[in-house]
Formats: structure tokens, sequence, C-alpha cells
């Protein structure tokens, strides 16, 4: 079986490896978008540490700025912190989404607005309101909507007895990340 006629047009152009400076361990990306720029924000996970990362580069695949987002506490292995989505704003700004496990017993959905030089303007864990003590919540997708950004996620809480309960997040935010202009 041949491959249809349109793969060969696609060319590889360049490659971008992007290390973590201190271990030199390839950073696992996750998302990756153009940014107005011309740039690209790549975000995802340091499998080694378990830190959440983004990184900017130009259009050339330098690398403009970098964000790790700290692990406080120790973590079993595969539970780190970890984008799984960003989205670039007008300003320059970016919001990245995913999810943050603790050593608690929810797993809360995690939002961080990186400001056009990667410095974070927000770090916020969301857990859902009225859930239960065990849980796991995250955020999937996030993407600019108008001047904002609207984010798309899943929350699944345990009660006990093998019930669970499934639901789903879609929050729209404003530029700064905040709800109906509220904290």
């Amino acid at each position: 079986m041949s491959a249809p006629a349109h793969s060969r047009d696609l060319v590889l152009t360049r490659e971008l490896v992007i290390k973590d400076e201190v271990t030199g361990a390839v950073l696992g990306p996750k998302a990756m978008i153009r940014a107005d720029d011309g740039g690209f924000i790549i975000a995802g996970r340091i499998n080694s540490t378990q830190e959440a990362w983004a990184t900017k580069t130009d259009a050339e695949g330098q690398v403009l700025w970098r964000y790790q987002l700290k692990v406080k506490d120790q973590l079993p292995i595969g539970q780190g912190a970890e984008f799984n989505d960003i989205a670039a704003m007008p300003d320059g700004s970016s919001f990245a989404c995913g999810q943050m496990p603790t050593q608690g017993s929810y797993v809360p959905g995690l939002l961080v607005h990186l400001d056009k030089t990667g410095k974070p303007l927000s770090e916020q864990l969301l857990i859902p309101e009225h859930g239960p003590a065990h849980g796991v919540a995250n955020f999937n997708a996030c993407a600019r909507w108008g001047d904002g950004v609207a984010i798309v996620g899943k929350v699944r809480q345990f009660h006990g007895g093998g019930r669970n309960d499934t639901f789903y997040w879609l929050l729209a935010l404003d530029s700064s990340g905040k709800r109906n202009g509220s904290a």
C-alpha cells in the first residue's frame, strides 16, 4: 500500500531539542502553540524532576525564556505537575494549564499565567467547591477566547464503595486570569 500523495509534501525544516538547564534531561513536551510574534511556546513536564515547564522560542528556535513550576514535596513517580496545553494572549502573555498532584487526597487543576518574559503573574490551583475529600481534577485544554482564555477539564470525585462522579469544567477567564473580574 502506498502513502497518500499529500504525505510527500510534508518536509521537516527544523528540529529543536530543549533540555533542562540543570540536569540536561530532555523535556517532555505536551503542547505547542505559535505566538502572535511568530515564536513558539512549548509546555509539558520534566519527567526526571516531575515539574511542569514552559519555554518560549523565537521563530528561529532560539530560547527566549524558560519557566519551571518547582514541586515542593516529593511525589510518587508518575504524579508530578504537568502542563497539558498553553494559550498565547495578544499582550504576549500566556496561560499554561494542567494538573498539580499533591501529597493530599485531591489532585487540583493547575493554571499559570506567564508574562511576555516568562515570569509568573499568577499560579492557581483549582479544586471544585463542595467536593468530597478525594478526587482528581485537571485541565486538558486552554485557548484564547476573545480577550480572555477558556479552559476545559475533567473532575472525578471518589465517594467510596465504588461510587464515583465525573463532571467537566469550562471556565472563561478575563485576560488577567480572573472570573467575572473577581479573584
